[in-house]
């Protein structure tokens, strides 16, 4: 259903002397921005203009400072801000710790692996919201199981005969686990915030 009204020329020029004054607080509110430019690629076309798809140049260094700034990329001057600028307390992986004894690791005997959770000052910090997912990869020095995986390497693409076999096979011709190695967090599907400000819009097409 469509409903459409004529206005009138008094109503239309006193609608354009609004909107013209608007346009001007806001130009003189914000010179600063406004007067960089809205950085597009190109001139919107008229469809564009209509549909309001403007046509954003999106390799400037403000738009990956604040991508960075928002998703807290580490080594990033946009991730670095974002973590200045939050001083709460958070679970850093880097920080965090794996706390296991490694005479009780043996085959077919059941360990315990305590995930010691820390912020970025090095505190001891619980997360009732985390999610950690383990994964545990099997050991067998038996020589059938090893030939066997020796030869699923050299049927790999880009793997090479030679490469494969002056390499210890204890550990199925992977290398051997770091017992020391940092937590490092898997998520999937989903990412959770702890007292974090910002956050991505969503776009809705």
């Amino acid at each position: 259903m469509w409903i459409m009204y004529y206005l009138t020329g008094n109503e239309l020029e006193e609608d354009l002397e609004i909107l013209e004054e608007a346009s001007l607080q806001v130009c003189k509110a914000h010179s600063g921005l406004l007067g960089k430019g809205l950085a597009l690629s190109h001139s919107p076309t008229i469809l564009e203009a209509l549909e309001g798809n403007l046509p954003l140049h999106l390799q400037t260094n403000e738009h990956s400072f604040l991508e960075d700034f928002i998703t807290c990329v580490q080594n990033s001057s946009g991730g670095r801000l974002a973590r200045w600028l939050q001083p709460d307390s958070y679970a850093d992986p880097q920080k965090t710790s794996l706390i296991l004894n490694k005479d009780d690791i043996r085959c077919g005997w059941p360990t315990t692996v305590v995930v010691q959770t820390k912020d970025q000052y090095g505190d001891v910090v619980h997360v009732p919201n985390m999610k950690v997912e383990v994964k545990a990869v099997p050991v067998s020095q038996k020589k059938s199981i090893q030939q066997e995986n020796m030869k699923k390497l050299q049927r790999l693409p880009g793997s090479s005969s030679n490469s494969t076999s002056g390499t210890d096979l204890t550990y199925g011709g992977h290398p051997a686990p770091k017992l020391e190695a940092t937590y490092e967090p898997m998520i999937i599907k989903e990412a959770r915030y702890i007292a974090i400000t910002m956050m991505k819009v969503p776009l809705i097409s």
